[in-house]
């Protein structure tokens, strides 16, 4: 154990190296991942790039989010798609391999920045760099094409640029950090909410300078340009948030709220780790201890009694959910703490009310902002975590280096071992379901005579599709009596099964995985918590389950 711990003492160029490598040996085994989920809409975006660079709407897309004129605009920036066109273009085609492994540079971005945010905040950088690309939560969504984990990393590299710029009046520096907030900021919009942050940092530092702040202004007038540029362009600025909304009732946004403490403190550290190091050395416990009971008995004890919740899922749930309460309450007493101390200077409580506003601020915005709570969207919150999980661990043993180290190395093996790669993995072989189903489809019905139709959304229909066959839209699509529909899952979100058609086959596709995060047999919605209330969980129900009808036929 102790040659392990050594890793912590090498050199910046040794760590950088760990780091690098660390993100290869995460990534480069997923490179085959099936597309999912929004993967899909990138591509469709990055296919229009190739011919119609800057068009910012499709003209067919089946989802609830038409702008002007019914043309399906997105809430994502198009710096992916044209990076991801880039790749088609040289590549000659769509190819899994090739998409996955341009995505690589990301988590190796995020690792050097998390690691220089690190040498800011705290004694242990490396640990800090290394539990941040091993989080449930940044391994699993590396492995897409979608934009959340590249925003985080571009994000993250941000931030440490900008603050040792001002720590060292370094114009470069701050110049380097501007341009990385603005490759984030055409990545994930969100990533703007990064301008406040530094702008709190430099104010608790008494570095409110000219200098300081006019790199700023280039992201900033860049997506106001932006937003000027697709409004001439469509008739509408971009949308900051889908469309459609849950906003429903008391009980569902207790649901909801209970999905983002769990989902965070599931997926950012260890949960077991991160409730020792949350739990110790502060104050207040007059006031935490009656909030954590309040939330332990609304979140999980009373869906418990009422059946809302098995058993199984209430124990699950009860540690993610107690780590998340802890980490929204510390960055509250974080926040009245280093307000209250703003007299003294730059300091401790200055960085952590830094750090504290990073979790609030996001966690408001995906409570508020978003109609369901998804891994995906807390990633924002995750550097922040991890240097207040840092700085927990100190204060839970001061001036303990040694027992530090072991139990930061503790919290990565137990988190990657027993909750990252395991949900990778998970995450995987869900993906390729869809691709494999319609494979399978595509050689039995490849000599019928029959049209085959089929009516799905994310990865089904991108592989539907490849494999030959028809999406049926709600609108301008003859069936006649005969024809076949297949459905998975994932069904369309408004193409309903014609009356007319009598199911005729279905089948359960199981695996022998003993693990899932995207399940409504089991409960688990890492991707979306309306699916299920835990973000990971263990199951071998079936991944999915695949619907024939035939139109005027018997059953």
């Amino acid at each position: 154990m102790h040659k392990i711990l050594c890793i912590f003492k090498k050199s910046t160029t040794g760590h950088v190296v760990i780091i690098l490598a660390a993100a290869l040996l995460l990534t480069l085994p997923f490179l085959k991942q099936a597309f999912q989920l929004d993967d899909t809409e990138f591509l469709a975006f990055a296919r229009t790039q190739i011919g119609q660079p800057f068009k910012f709407y499709l003209g067919c897309l089946d989802c609830p989010a038409g702008g002007p004129n019914g043309l399906f605009t997105t809430t994502h920036p198009p710096l992916l798609w044209l990076y991801l066109a880039l790749m088609i273009w040289v590549k000659g085609g769509i190819s899994e391999t090739v998409l996955h492994s341009s995505y690589v540079i990301f988590p190796m971005i995020g690792g050097v920045g998390m690691y220089s945010l690190g040498r800011r905040f705290s004694r242990y950088p490396l640990a800090a760099a290394l539990l941040f690309i091993t989080s449930a939560g940044f391994l699993v969504t590396s492995h897409t094409i979608m934009g959340d984990a590249p925003a985080i990393a571009l994000m993250t590299a941000a931030m440490a640029a900008y603050v040792w710029g001002v720590d060292r009046s370094d114009m470069r520096l701050l110049m380097l950090g501007a341009s990385l907030l603005l490759l984030a900021v055409m990545t994930l919009y969100q990533s703007l909410a990064l301008v406040p942050l530094i702008l709190v940092y430099l104010a608790v530092n008494r570095k409110m300078k000219l200098r300081n702040i006019l790199p700023l202004t280039v992201p900033v007038l860049a997506m106001v340009f932006f937003f000027l540029y697709q409004y001439q362009a469509v008739g509408e600025i971009p949308r900051l948030r889908y469309h459609e909304d849950y906003w429903t009732g008391f009980v569902d946004q207790l649901i909801k709220g209970r999905a983002l403490l769990a989902f965070l403190g599931a997926t950012a550290v260890f949960p077991l780790a991160l409730i020792p190091a949350l739990w110790a050395g502060r104050g207040g416990r007059r006031i935490v201890y009656p909030l954590l009971a309040l939330t332990a008995v609304a979140g999980v004890i009373i869906p418990v009694a009422v059946d809302a919740l098995s058993v199984v899922q209430g124990i699950l749930l009860l540690p993610m959910v107690i780590a998340g309460a802890l980490l929204i309450i510390g960055a509250v007493r974080g926040v009245v703490t280093g307000l209250a101390d703003l007299g003294h200077g730059p300091g401790e409580s200055a960085d952590v009310l830094v750090f504290s506003l990073w979790i609030l601020g996001f966690a408001f915005f995906s409570f508020v902002m978003m109609p369901f709570i998804s891994v995906r969207h807390l990633l924002l919150m995750y550097p922040a975590v991890v240097i207040i999980f840092i700085k927990g661990v100190e204060r839970l043993f001061p001036g303990r280096d040694r027992i530090i180290q072991y139990y930061l190395a503790a919290t990565l093996v137990l988190g990657g071992l027993l909750v990252a790669l395991p949900a990778a993995v998970a995450d995987y072989r869900d993906a390729n379901a869809y691709r494999y189903m319609a494979q399978r489809y595509g050689e039995e019905f490849q000599d019928s005579t029959e049209q085959v139709w089929f009516i799905g959304e994310f990865g089904f229909r991108y592989y539907m599709q490849e494999a030959g066959f028809k999406y049926l839209y709600p609108q301008g699509c003859r069936i006649q009596p005969g024809d076949l529909i297949i459905t998975g899952l994932t069904g369309s979100f408004s193409t309903p099964v014609p009356h007319e058609a009598v199911e005729i086959d279905s089948e359960l596709l199981f695996d022998d995985y003993p693990l899932v995060i995207n399940n409504g047999w089991a409960g688990a919605g890492f991707y979306n918590h309306l699916v299920g209330p835990l973000p990971i969980t263990p199951s071998r129900a079936p991944l999915n389950i695949f619907t024939i009808f035939r139109v005027g036929g018997e059953s």
